[in-house]
């Protein structure tokens, strides 16, 4: 066998099928806070909690973001 693939994260229906690895692709560190632009979209707290799979804060924080 050359390659096995990973199983994916619990809840991953909720998270849109995403692997582990597409998650750490928007990985946000806080040393990274201060070096990126505040547009940077790593910052919007509706794809943090999409990404948790919390699909109700997420539809919260985009409600407040379009309303706004």
């Amino acid at each position: 066998m050359i390659w096995r693939k990973d199983p994916y994260p619990e809840q991953a229906e909720m998270m849109y099928g995403m692997s582990h690895f597409s998650l750490q692709m928007n990985y946000f560190p806080q040393w990274l806070h201060n070096r990126v632009a505040p547009s940077d979209t790593r910052r919007r707290p509706d794809q943090r909690a999409l990404e948790n799979g919390d699909m109700k804060s997420a539809a919260e924080h985009k409600d407040f973001c379009e309303q706004k």
